[in-house]
């Protein structure tokens, strides 16, 4: 089983929910538009701050930011 299918739901719901506290000094969400089918996927996405800077961290398998 792919672990993102439960991962994923859950850490969207908890940024969504007042527990967001604990995961989003390091995790956003980010919506994306799909290249072929126009539907809108909404992933939880790891970051790093510098300064006025956000450096979003995803496996290189992870196509979601082509």
């Amino acid at each position: 089983m792919n672990w993102q299918k439960l991962y994923n739901p859950i850490v969207i719901w908890l940024l969504h929910s007042p527990l967001h506290s604990l995961v989003d000094k390091s995790t956003i969400l980010v919506t994306i538009t799909g290249r072929k089918s126009g539907k809108m996927y909404t992933v939880p996405v790891s970051y790093i701050r510098d300064g006025d800077m956000l450096f979003m961290i995803s496996q290189r398998e992870h196509t979601w930011w082509k």
